[in-house]
């Protein structure tokens, strides 16, 4: 509740008091109209964005993005295909794809426009001179001039943000059912890299449990190591998330077991061999009382 709180005050100081400090201090303000028309005239109005520290670029451009994959032939069936997986992506698998959509570039292209034709007719010719074939009545001659000129293709069937959409719907669409096209379009997007299997957070924690899992591995015997070994190559052929996820806590579980296993083993090594250190010492310190003693005697 207090975040919310937090939030709903943070909203209102964006709409309120930061627009009003940046057009004091920073020049921003509507400047009213002069009465007479005279001085400078007022700048273009610009599109506000709906926040200063968090801008909706990438949600802008897909929603435009959407739009025009509406338009193109079967669009109302590409749409549906487009949310069923973006419905079984993960947050931050949305996010990948969202920015990756985003941030694409797209390039000038260019067309051959006919710019002029230029038709010329040809007389018929009363006279022909020696030496020179007759000219033919009524021949045209036709010339055209073309000009490379820029072509427009953002948001329409030929845009590439639009393509790919379609192509995962295509994807979608060339199974069975549907929940065999979307895990088939998941894959498509996690070989290709346009999403990432695990989040940010996820791969800090696997990096970490990597790193303690090694710790504890190294002082395993080897037995514990080849099964732990043998796990996690179980581990990593299952496809279930659930089930996977069940094998990889009791991988953990398994190896904190083992490795307080092989700590009291440790242990009792090491009380075992300073027994023995304490020992010969105390045979070493028993020979020594005997041998100052014989010297004090003699």
């Amino acid at each position: 509740m207090a975040q919310t709180k937090l939030e709903v005050l943070w909203e209102v100081v964006q709409s309120t008091v930061i627009p009003f400090v940046m057009g004091r201090f920073m020049g921003g303000g509507h400047k009213a109209p002069s009465p007479t028309g005279e001085g400078q005239p007022e700048a273009p109005l610009k599109q506000q964005t709906t926040s200063i520290l968090k801008p909706r670029n990438d949600e802008a451009i897909q929603f435009a993005v959407d739009a025009a994959l509406r338009k193109v032939e079967g669009g109302k069936q590409h749409v549906k295909n487009i949310q069923a997986v973006r419905v079984a992506l993960d947050p931050h698998q949305q996010t990948d794809w969202r920015k990756t959509l985003g941030t694409h570039e797209l390039t000038e292209r260019f067309e051959h426009v006919m710019a002029s034709e230029t038709i010329t007719r040809g007389g018929r010719g009363n006279q022909q001179q020696a030496g020179v074939a007759p000219a033919q009545g009524g021949q045209e001659k036709i010339e055209r001039r073309f000009e490379r000129r820029p072509r427009d293709y953002e948001l329409t069937a030929d845009d590439p943000r639009v393509q790919h959409l379609v192509l995962v719907s295509k994807i979608v669409s060339a199974e069975a059912t549907l929940d065999l096209g979307v895990a088939q379009a998941k894959a498509y997007l996690l070989s290709a890299g346009l999403i990432s299997k695990q989040s940010p957070a996820q791969r800090a924690t696997a990096a970490k449990d990597t790193a303690v899992r090694g710790l504890y591995q190294a002082t395993l015997d080897k037995p514990a190591r080849d099964e732990m070994q043998r796990r996690e190559q179980v581990i990593k052929d299952t496809e279930d998330p659930d089930r996977r996820k069940r094998l990889e806590q009791e991988l953990e579980a398994y190896t904190v077991a083992q490795a307080r296993v092989a700590d009291t083993k440790a242990k009792r090594r090491l009380l075992i061999a300073f027994g023995l250190f304490a020992l010969i010492l105390a045979v070493l310190f028993v020979i020594g009382l005997i041998i100052a003693a014989n010297l004090k005697y003699n």
